[in-house]
């Protein structure tokens, strides 16, 4: 039974209209997690800085090197895949079903911009990602492999296209910190993962920039004065 007095995870935070959109798998269960009013990758968490802030300096050095911009992560759109942790313990429960439905109509909304990346941190959230698209080939999380994380992660990020929504893999806290066995096994002996995965998001983003005759990247791109440099 739910104890009232401890409030319920924060489900979601950011902008649904952002283009790229953070996936994280479920709320920390860790006793040290309850009752704090977390958020999905709460940035007081260090989760969040082992896993995202590496790969975001990348994209924002490279985006600001090219156009003086950083994107305005502020308004990121950030959730978990399922809002319980319990929900991952069975291939299939109705619980988890309805959840990833629930994950498919926000990824496919109606006369509403698709995300155009959604990072998924860890094995369950790309594999759970992954059904809300109904791709086929579902496997149980665990099943998913660095190596073949990696290997997914390099065939997708060669077709990110304006208007579709691509998803990409990314390495969970877990094992994103067994260095040099997950960086060697997602990006190649003696890689360093971080630089890898942002050098190649950040190139994305520009294609997709420079390809956007509709402007729906500039407008979350700061310049001037909300950088805090002359404009």
């Amino acid at each position: 039974m739910t104890n009232p007095s401890i409030p319920s995870p924060i489900k979601e935070i950011g902008d649904q209209n952002f283009p790229i959109w953070l996936l994280g798998d479920s709320p920390s269960d860790s006793p040290s997690a309850k009752g704090q009013n977390l958020t999905p990758l709460d940035p007081r968490h260090p989760t969040r800085h082992s896993i995202w802030t590496p790969i975001s300096d990348v994209i924002q050095r490279r985006l600001f090197v090219r156009y003086g911009r950083r994107l305005d992560d502020s308004e990121l759109y950030i959730r978990n895949a399922v809002s319980n942790s319990d929900y991952k313990k069975k291939k299939h429960n109705e619980k988890l079903d309805k959840e990833i439905v629930e994950l498919r109509e926000l990824l496919n909304r109606d006369n509403k911009p698709k995300p155009l990346l959604v990072l998924c941190f860890g094995q369950y959230a790309f594999e759970y990602a992954r059904r809300a698209q109904e791709e086929g080939d579902e496997r149980h999380p665990k099943k998913w492999p660095t190596e073949e994380l990696g290997q997914q992660f390099n065939k997708r990020i060669l077709n990110v296209q304006l208007g579709e929504v691509t998803l990409l893999p990314l390495l969970h806290q877990y094992v994103a910190l067994q260095f040099p066995k997950s960086h060697d096994g997602f990006s190649g002996t003696g890689s360093n993962y971080y630089e890898f995965v942002g050098e190649k998001i950040a190139k994305a983003l520009i294609d997709l920039i420079e390809n956007d005759t509709e402007n729906r990247m500039d407008k979350f791109l700061l310049r001037g004065k909300q950088e805090g440099v002359a404009s």
